[in-house]
């Protein structure tokens, strides 16, 4: 049973992680060899402030 992690800042919605999910399951049962019963995902959403970029917060980031 893979179990994918995916750490990613808030903000997307239910829709493109639904897609995100089909398309990562379509992947691994193309490449692994598995049937999509066996695939697991967890989307972990973090608040912006929690996540960096070049020493910046990214609530911080310049547009």
């Amino acid at each position: 049973m893979p179990l994918v992690h995916i750490v990613m800042a808030e903000g997307r919605s239910k829709e493109q992680k639904a897609k995100l999910a089909r398309r990562l399951t379509d992947d691994m049962v193309d490449i692994l060899g598995i049937s999509e019963e066996a695939v697991h995902i967890a989307f972990h959403e973090l608040p912006r402030e929690n996540f960096t970029w070049r020493g910046l917060l990214l609530t911080e980031k310049p547009k």
